[in-house]
């Protein structure tokens, strides 16, 4: 088994399996957080989420710290989530508002 997992569209994580990573599909909300928690039971030491579900499994995420995760843009484009989540933990952290 891998330690990689990507989680999100299957379209846009499909092609993980190409590197042998684990691949797990999420077509709704429940889907998405069930396989998070999945993936969190089996210990991957690296998890790609596309943006677009971020929302979704942020609060599960923020429960387990030690996750390792990089968000990726899904096939269809970038939502810009991620990277307004990233600005949003730079302010915090800096206290500069960019």
């Amino acid at each position: 088994m891998s330690n990689i997992a990507a989680l999100g569209d299957a379209s846009s994580v499909l092609l993980f399996k190409a590197i042998g990573a684990s691949v797990f599909e999420a077509k709704t909300e429940i889907e998405a957080i069930e396989n998070l928690r999945q993936i969190i039971i089996e210990d991957y030491e690296l998890l790609f989420i596309t943006e677009d579900i971020q929302p979704l499994v942020q609060p599960v995420l923020d429960e387990n710290p030690e996750m390792v995760y990089l968000f990726i843009p899904p096939i269809r484009g970038a939502t810009g989530t991620a990277r307004k989540y990233l600005e949003d933990i730079i302010q915090k952290t800096v206290g500069v508002k960019h």
